[in-house]
């Protein structure tokens, strides 16, 4: 995946899972299925890149429930392509997954919005509430912001799309720092170096 992939994974799985429609046992919280409610709800949280697997392999096997991505934003990122992208080796959108088609192509139902918090069995988001039997959490990092002065001079790696967006009026700037020397740290000042021979840049 690359050091760009989120690592923020986790799922909240159901101490006894419903065999089949209509069994009447209970899931999450206790919630049976019942004929007015007789779909397993599946509900990932998150665009990154374990749930984006898990989703595509969910449908191509039989399953009985019904799936929901939601995440914030129309697209996500490839991880692998990170550093091609900033090295300006591929066109601009060329490592992004169009969420929407994604989904459609799948049968996976979509919502675009932020999320919120959790309310019981429902995922709180800022387009309204997402009821869930199964939640699958992969929502990425967000890089802590450092408090210095000249804060509209620093850019997090994370997430990815502010980092392109930032970059994109900063590709002229007089030199770079990297804060942090991990893989992704050293990725993105070889990125920088390609791009920009002649800049100076000091990974610390």
């Amino acid at each position: 995946m690359g050091p760009f992939a989120p690592r923020s994974a986790a799922a909240m799985r159901p101490a006894e899972m419903p065999t089949g429609q209509n069994s009447g046992k209970p899931g999450v919280l206790g919630h049976p299925l019942t004929p007015e409610r007789p779909q397993l709800q599946i509900v990932f949280a998150g665009a990154g890149h374990a749930n984006l697997v898990a989703l595509d392999l969910l449908t191509k096997r039989p399953f009985d429930g019904h799936l929901t991505l939601v995440s914030s934003g129309a697209h996500a990122y490839y991880s692998g392509m990170v550093p091609g992208s900033i090295e300006g080796v591929y066109q601009e959108g060329a490592g992004t997954i169009p969420l929407a088609a994604f989904c459609a192509r799948r049968g996976i139902g979509f919502l675009d919005g932020k999320i919120l918090g959790l309310n019981g069995n429902q995922l709180v988001t800022e387009k309204g509430d997402v009821p869930f039997d199964l939640l699958i959490i992969n929502t990425g990092a967000v890089a802590r912001a450092l408090a210095v002065k000249g804060q509209e001079h620093v850019l997090a790696a994370k997430p990815v799309e502010a980092l392109f967006s930032g970059l994109a009026s900063r590709l002229s700037a007089p030199g770079y720092v990297i804060a942090g020397a991990g893989a992704a740290g050293l990725e993105v000042a070889f990125a920088l170096r390609a791009r920009s021979p002649s800049t100076p840049i000091t990974v610390v």
